[in-house]
C-alpha cells in the first residue's frame, strides 16, 4: 500500500447548489414573487428574524418582532 499522500491534506469537496446556500434535509425551497427563499424548518425563530409566511394566497416576508408580525405595509 505504501504511504498516504500528503496532497489528501488539501483536497476539497466538490462545489454543489446544496453547498453554496447551505441546504441540506431541513430545508425548502420555495419561489416568492421577488426570487427564490431558502427556509430552514430546523430552527425557530428568534425576535427580529425574518420569516417567510402565507398571507391572502401570497408569500410575504415578515419580522417578527415580540408576538407581532410586522409586513411592509406596519403591523399584521
Amino acid at each position: 500500500m505504501g504511504f498516504p499522500s500528503p496532497a489528501m491534506d488539501y483536497q476539497e469537496q466538490r462545489l454543489t447548489i446544496d453547498l453554496l446556500c447551505g441546504i441540506d434535509g431541513n430545508c425548502r425551497v420555495i419561489q416568492t414573487s421577488c426570487g427564490w427563499a431558502v427556509v430552514n424548518v430546523a430552527i425557530r425563530p428568534e425576535q427580529g428574524d425574518t420569516l417567510l409566511v402565507r398571507m391572502d394566497n401570497r408569500n410575504q416576508f415578515v419580522k417578527l418582532q415580540g408576538s407581532a408580525l410586522i409586513t411592509e405595509d406596519g403591523e399584521a
